[in-house]
């Protein structure tokens, strides 16, 4: 009897988890929110940082800064990166140059820039958001990496 309590526990935490995850491409409004969320992405990494893309996205979805707790412009968060997480990005991090996509599944809390703005100068687009040179509105605040492959 306790054995069928439990999995019947685990089935209605495992359907809670699922509801709770989205795709990067279906976020929309939740990008306000500062909620913790599951997300499946694409991550972009080059020696200037790491990103949630939207390249493939059907519509229009803005791309995002992936950031950690304790990075220079990061909100304050309850929570840390567990060790595993960082193991798990360490084949794709690109420090001394090149670039590397990945697939995963991620948790954090979306954060957006307070009365963001841009402007061009030598050619680049500038800005007070995240990212290299602040160019864009929002940022992904990394909790977790559930899980995390090469993209086909």
């Amino acid at each position: 009897m306790q054995l069928a309590k439990l999995i019947a526990i685990a089935v209605c935490l495992a359907s809670v988890v699922q509801s709770q995850s989205f795709d990067f491409c279906d976020l929309g409004a939740k990008l306000l929110s500062s909620d913790v969320v599951i997300v499946r992405v694409r991550l972009g990494f080059t020696m200037h940082g790491a990103y949630l893309l939207s390249d493939r996205c059907a519509h229009k979805a803005p791309a995002a800064a992936l950031l950690s707790p304790h990075d220079p412009g990061a909100p304050d968060v309850p929570f840390e990166i567990d060790r595993e997480s960082l193991e798990r990005l360490k084949p794709f991090v690109r420090l001394n140059g090149g670039a590397s996509v990945a697939c995963a599944i991620v948790s954090g809390v979306f954060t957006t820039a307070k009365s963001f703005t841009t402007y061009r100068a030598d050619g680049q687009l500038h800005g007070n958001g995240f990212g290299p040179q602040g160019a864009l509105q929002f940022a992904f605040v990394l909790r977790s990496v559930q899980t995390i492959t090469g993209c086909q």
